[in-house]
């Protein structure tokens, strides 16, 4: 694992990090690479070893970034963040289910925190400006070898600044590309936003966050599922995360992340 409590590279560095932490996070232990093959990868072999304490890995580049149902992210040197929160607990259920909404809201949070952009969420995992994805989210439990639960990795990809992006994403992502903050302040922003919210991850307050900033509820969409494209109009968020939608024969259905995926009409 190709991590350092201390590194001097600028604007990573975990003392850069810390001196925009709020005072109640300034004890979470933060590791900082310059690459690495997955932030995830890594806080999920952390928590294995039985480590102790919340921890926040960060990298200047990944070799290996990942969404959901195996999807790559662009993770290239410089111009991005790429962090995970290591959460040494056991979770149940319910609030494994509420972290990636939880996410979702912190980063939405912490970006209008910064800046004057108002970013929205595309159900389950992505943020959205305007049409354009700019960040998405991995939540994963984690598990020893005899299947006891070790706590959970929150795992948060944001395109930060500007680049020539692959042909096969360059019309569907953006990113912030706010000059006037750092990486450094940004990461900090959400972790305070997520540390705050995440003992309160499975209440009905952060669920209707969620649902507020929803992109999708009320709108016509077709999901997909075993390859199978299905129209259907978007209804409401279930205290699951579960999305309710309405398909095209009238009956009400309700998705849950895995395996789904949601495009615009």
């Amino acid at each position: 694992m190709p991590y350092r409590i201390e590194s001097n590279k600028e604007d990573l560095s975990s003392d850069s990090i810390r001196k925009y932490l709020s005072r109640d996070d300034k004890g979470i232990v933060i590791f900082s690479a310059e690459m690495t093959v997955s932030t995830n990868n890594d806080a999920k072999e952390y928590l294995l070893h039985g480590a102790g304490e919340t921890a926040l890995f960060v990298s200047d580049a990944q070799s290996g970034g990942r969404g959901r149902l195996g999807h790559t992210f662009h993770s290239p040197k410089g111009c991005g963040i790429y962090m995970t929160i290591a959460l040494p607990e056991r979770c149940e259920l319910e609030k494994m289910l509420s972290l990636t909404p939880a996410a979702a809201v912190s980063v939405c949070r912490a970006i209008e925190r910064l800046t004057d952009k108002k970013p929205m969420i595309k159900w389950v995992n992505d943020i959205f400006l305007g049409t354009k994805k700019l960040c998405g989210i991995l939540c994963e439990a984690v598990t020893d070898t005899h299947g006891n639960t070790m706590g959970a990795v929150v795992g948060i990809g944001m395109n930060f600044r500007s680049v020539p992006f692959p042909d096969d994403i360059a019309g569907i992502v953006c990113a912030l590309d706010e000059p006037k903050i750092t990486r450094s302040e940004m990461i900090a922003a959400i972790t305070d936003e997520f540390l705050n919210i995440v003992p309160y991850a499975s209440s009905d307050t952060v669920m209707d966050e969620y649902r507020d900033r929803c992109m999708v509820l009320g709108r016509d969409i077709t999901y997909v599922r075993n390859g199978i494209p299905v129209k259907a109009k978007a209804l409401s968020i279930g205290k699951g995360g579960e999305l309710i939608v309405k398909n095209e024969t009238g009956e009400t259905e309700e998705l849950s992340g895995g395996g789904i995926r949601i495009l615009f009409d």
